[in-house]
């Protein structure tokens, strides 16, 4: 269905002044800056659709970042992507971390990193830029105002695919093992799935389809889009489907075609009718990241909180711990729409 691998990073902080606040729009954004470093041959063209390169198909950076719609020959039609040019980008950061407290030197945190489509066999590519980013730093205001560099350095990158094996020992570093999604998910299932479960929604789900009701206390931002919720358990699984079949559209195998995904799609729907919602408390949630484009913060709005169910689950927990793995809504490379399933 959707061939992944699934690395965890731990990095030690090599300075005083780490960051404070979210983590995940730090890495996303460090992260491609490297990658656009070191493959990028025409800086100086901000948007790669207007590059020669691009539409020659002979650069990598859109593939393992940011992937365009005219960048595949044979692009599957119809939903769920549709006529959609930004398609979903190759890989899922999981940063759930919002430090509130100083960091100090030698202090170590961790994140994952789920690769799809090229990325995948790109691993020593990933690896080694995370380790560029913390060679250059994580650009930080001090107290005083000054512009400083937060460095950090790679203390192991663990495969979890593979009991946590190293892939970066003595310098050297390994390929991870890949698994298709739903061979790696039937290995998680228990042989006796609970009837009740939380759904906690780590990191901020950002939705702004009009389908989806209005999140109390949310504003349109400047293209006049509503940050949106859910309000029942109906609407997760909505989400749910939608992402997982964009995935799979992009960068699975043997995608289904439009018909057979609604029919997919549709089951699980009707099933997710069936789920009594005992209580769900959503609230709002904004966060800043520094655009280098445009200079400036941008905000990026999304729901936190949770979401308490029961009923029969067996036909839906499969595709509830896809959505686990892969995020949900928009904004997933920055580690937003992580959710927790709590049984």
């Amino acid at each position: 269905m959707i061939p992944l691998s699934k690395l965890q990073f731990e990095i030690e902080l090599l300075d005083h002044h780490a960051p404070r606040g979210f983590w995940g729009t730090r890495l996303r954004g460090g992260y491609g800056d490297i990658l656009k470093k070191e493959l990028c041959s025409c800086p100086q063209i901000k948007n790669c659709e207007n590059c020669e390169l691009f539409a020659d198909r002979h650069c990598d950076f859109p593939y393992l970042f940011k992937p365009h719609s005219h960048l595949f020959l044979e692009m599957p039609k119809g939903k769920p992507l549709g006529d959609k040019l930004n398609l979903p980008a190759p890989f899922v950061i999981s940063a759930p971390f919002e430090i509130d407290l100083q960091l100090k030197k030698g202090s170590r945190l961790t994140f994952d990193f789920v690769s799809i489509g090229r990325t995948i066999e790109r691993a020593v590519r990933v690896i080694d830029t995370f380790g560029k980013l913390g060679r250059q730093g994580l650009d930080v205001k001090t107290e005083t105002g000054s512009l400083e560099k937060a460095r950090f350095q790679l203390v192991d990158v663990k495969d979890l695919l593979a009991a946590g094996r190293s892939l970066h020992t003595l310098g050297n570093i390994g390929q991870p093992v890949v698994s298709d999604i739903q061979d790696l998910i039937s290995a998680t299932i228990p042989n006796n799935i609970p009837n009740e479960l939380v759904v906690e929604f780590v990191t901020p789900v950002t939705v702004y389809q009009p389908e989806f009701p209005e999140l109390p206390g949310a504003k349109p931002n400047k293209k006049g889009e509503m940050v949106r919720g859910i309000a029942d358990f109906y609407d997760l699984i909505k989400l749910i489907t939608n992402r997982i079949g964009g995935i799979w559209q992009v960068f699975g195998n043997e995608w289904l075609g439009q018909a057979d995904y609604f029919r997919w799609r549709n089951a699980l729907l009707k099933e997710s009718k069936n789920i009594l919602v005992h209580e769900i408390e959503l609230q709002k949630k904004t966060l800043y990241r520094f655009s280098k484009n445009q200079q400036q913060p941008i905000a990026m709005e999304g729901f936190v909180g949770a979401i308490r169910v029961a009923g029969d689950f067996s036909k839906l927990l499969e595709i509830l711990l896809m959505g686990e793995l892969f995020h949900i809504g928009e904004s997933t490379a920055y580690s937003f729409g992580q959710y927790k399933l709590v049984f």
